[in-house]
């Protein structure tokens, strides 16, 4: 479980607000593919304070999800999360469920990544836990 400020979520619920995010940003794209939804609009349809959904966008643009677009406008450049960081989580996740006492280099081999590659996958972690 992943322990914010104020709830508690499961990696699903978690990953599934993201990608609620994505859609409807790109639902809300004009013809340059430049959305311009406001966080006031993602925070009700999502049911987040407007400072969780500025702080999952810049995780986003960071993860490189989105873009800032124009002076207010997002823009989508990876859809599929599993081609994300998300998805190196996801991964990770599997591993430590199914090998539950592994170690960094054997969850490092069953990812088929190096170890620092892994150590990055753990930063991801925290990083969306800040």
């Amino acid at each position: 479980m992943i322990q914010g400020q104020t709830s508690v979520l499961n990696w699903g619920d978690l990953l599934q607000q993201y990608r609620t995010l994505i859609y409807i940003i790109l639902e809300k794209k004009n013809e340059s593919d430049v959305s311009h939804v406001t966080v006031t609009e993602l925070s009700k349809v999502l049911r987040l304070s407007p400072a969780d959904i500025s702080s999952r966008i810049k995780k986003c643009i960071s993860f490189g999800i989105l873009e800032a677009a124009e002076p207010t406008g997002f823009r989508v450049l990876q859809a599929d999360l599993q081609c994300t960081p998300f998805g190196y989580m996801a991964q990770l996740l599997k591993v430590i469920q199914q090998l539950p006492e592994s170690s960094f280099e054997q969850q490092a081999e069953a990812l088929r990544i190096s170890v620092k590659e892994l150590e990055a996958v753990y930063g991801y972690f925290l990083y969306l836990l800040l």
